[in-house]
């Protein structure tokens, strides 16, 4: 079964050919995370989460691939990556006091990693993401994110070609009730996976900002 089959099924809607190739040379945030096959992430929201952002993140053989946690009692609203071993890669907040809503990935110091910056789109949802190429030369690199909730589908592209397509899962009645989501997203090889994981999750935190 292809991917887009994979992601058609699990989803429920048919989708576009996910045809991803690899991206090079890679990019990213942290090279462990940089896959030579493209990666299907499954990110459920947590209908036990106290901070109401817990996301269980694995890969479509279920094999976990990160942890996301909110802090409950964060003025920041941030939300830590860990490794499944525990180890922290980074964390996801909103800046307060800016023009545009704004996102950032930082270090464990606080240090930013990647800003993210929601612009004026009609009909849906766009936000360009800016960081230094940790995984190769270090040089900058731009993102774009296009896409809408309504619609459930977002792609992330990297001169102007999709290297992250993300999917929601239609809601079953549980889901409808309890406000989660479940995230299908597609990576390139040599994309950082960590990083697709903290991207779509800023998608759907600037959508509900919409709402």
């Amino acid at each position: 079964m292809g991917l887009s089959s994979l992601v058609g099924a699990v989803t429920g809607k048919q989708l576009a050919p996910m045809n991803l190739g690899a991206v090079t040379p890679p990019i990213g945030l942290n090279p462990h995370f940089i896959k030579p096959t493209p990666v299907v992430l499954v990110m459920a929201e947590s209908r036990m989460s106290f901070s109401g952002d817990d996301f269980t993140i694995k890969d479509s053989n279920g094999v976990h691939v990160l942890k996301c946690s909110g802090r409950a009692m964060s003025f920041k609203d941030k939300k830590d990556f860990k490794d499944p071993q525990n180890n922290f890669l980074f964390s996801l907040r909103e800046k307060t006091m800016a023009i545009h809503k704004t996102q950032l990935i930082e270090d464990g110091s606080g240090k930013d990693l990647c800003k993210l910056v929601k612009k004026i789109s009609i009909g849906g949802s766009k936000y360009i993401a800016e960081f230094n190429n940790l995984v190769g030369d270090g040089k900058p690199v731009e993102l774009k994110c296009r896409g809408n909730l309504l619609g459930g589908a977002a792609d992330i592209l990297y001169n102007d070609r999709v290297v992250v397509q993300i999917s929601r899962q239609m809601l079953n009645m549980r889901e409808a009730m309890g406000g989660k989501q479940t995230y299908y997203t597609t990576v390139a090889p040599g994309f950082d996976v960590s990083l697709a994981a903290a991207l779509t999750i800023a998608w759907d935190e600037f959508e509900h900002d919409e709402k």
